[in-house]
């Protein structure tokens, strides 16, 4: 299985930061007022880290698990199961909902896949 519990915490932390930064970004071209990011950073960030750690241990870690254990460790079998929860929130809740967590979804299966095999 890999050193999945710090490959798992170092895909959130990588996705977290570079969406903190496009956030930044916004905020700044947007002109926002000081008290209105520290807001967004902290809904933001509560939120996210909240959502991905739910997704992998209630989703993550079991794809991972029949993976490694069941099939071969390509980088394309995790995007696949990425895009394939994706695809069903996607088609459960809301198409624009699917492709917004479908970002962060594929971004952290296809970082922690290559953090958990990393030699």
């Amino acid at each position: 299985m890999g050193k999945w519990d710090s490959a798992m915490f170092r895909s959130i932390a990588i996705v977290g930061a570079l969406a903190f930064l496009y956030i930044t970004l916004l905020a700044v071209i947007d002109g926002y007022q000081r008290h209105e990011f520290m807001m967004l950073i902290t809904l933001y960030g509560t939120s996210y880290l909240v959502i991905s750690l739910l997704g992998w241990f209630l989703l993550g870690l079991p794809i991972h698990y029949i993976l490694s254990r069941y099939s071969e460790r390509s980088y394309m079998r995790y995007f696949l199961s990425g895009f394939l929860i994706s695809v069903l929130l996607g088609l459960a809740l809301n198409l624009r909902i699917g492709l917004f967590f479908g970002t962060f979804i594929l971004a952290q299966a296809l970082l922690f896949r290559h953090f958990v095999y990393k030699k």
